[in-house]
């Protein structure tokens, strides 16, 4: 989902060594940027709202890499050149505006996760564990971050 990653979440009770970075400033390509056509602008305003993420956290899973009971679970207009977004598998457990704190799934795509309101890198790591317990519960898969971990 294209968030900067200029910084990171504040300090405060963090339990973990590393956060992923989020941002603190708009989208790489802010709807209001002079360098795109007023057309696209109002498009991405809403693909692309300003907010501090890190963008798609979990990586996309390869069919040939999935159990074949868990790839015929995933309908075929899923699958885009042999690979299932992680953002299906989160709603199937029903990710879609879970929060924890200030941390919070998108309500619109499950595997875009944000710093709401002066979340911690506690409750991120709160919120990722749960995803990733709900789905290998589910499906017996582990999904797997794609974010950098930071700090």
């Amino acid at each position: 989902m294209g968030c900067l990653a200029s910084s990171n979440l504040p300090p405060r009770d963090s339990d973990r060594k590393s956060i992923p970075a989020f941002a603190n400033s708009t989208p790489k390509y802010a709807a209001s940027s002079t360098l795109l056509p007023a057309s696209m602008q109002s498009s991405l305003r809403y693909r692309q709202p300003t907010m501090k993420c890190a963008g798609s956290i979990f990586k996309y899973f390869l069919v040939r890499d999935l159990p074949p009971a868990v790839a015929a679970l995933v309908p075929e207009k899923v699958v885009r050149e042999g690979k299932i977004p992680a953002a299906w598998f989160l709603e199937q457990v029903g990710a879609r505006g879970m929060q924890v704190g200030g941390i919070q799934v998108a309500a619109y795509h499950a595997n875009l996760i944000y710093n709401a309101e002066r979340g911690t890198a506690r409750e991120l790591g709160e919120v990722i564990g749960e995803l990733k317990r709900r789905v290998r519960e589910r499906f017996g898969i582990e999904v797997e971050e794609e974010v950098q971990y930071v700090g």
